[in-house]
């Protein structure tokens, strides 16, 4: 019988990572912010975090995140307010966003986005 040759662990070629990304995450709830920023962490990401759409927008021209998850049901300035005035900004239009949220059903919440520039919506876990 011939011999098989032994995989190495250590030898073994592991395809490419993709960069990390600079994800803002947007939400008035410490624990929600917390349960994204140790996901996003875990997977090698940057995460840089506000509690509401007007300290969202500062966030966005400091750290020029790749891509922003945010609620929509805040207090101060809610998740549509703070999208419109993102698209509003030409330096800052073309970042993606998605929605997260718990308050609106999916198919409420995918109209929202739509209709503010949103590119997608998760729901937040139950």
């Amino acid at each position: 019988m011939p011999d098989l040759p032994v995989e190495n662990m250590a030898t073994r070629r592991r395809p490419a990572l993709a960069a990390a990304a600079t994800i803002l995450v947007v939400d008035d709830r410490s624990l929600n912010r917390d349960f994204l920023a140790m996901l996003l962490g875990y997977a090698g990401h940057r995460v840089v975090e506000a509690a509401n759409g007007a300290q969202a927008l500062e966030r966005v021209r400091e750290a020029r995140p790749d891509l922003i998850i945010t609620d929509i049901a805040m207090p101060t300035m809610d998740g549509l307010e703070f999208v419109r005035r993102l698209r509003a900004d030409a330096a800052m239009a073309h970042i993606p966003v998605i929605f997260y949220t718990a308050t609106f059903r999916l198919h409420e919440a995918r109209k929202l986005a739509q209709a503010c520039g949103a590119a997608d919506v998760i729901a937040k876990p139950s």
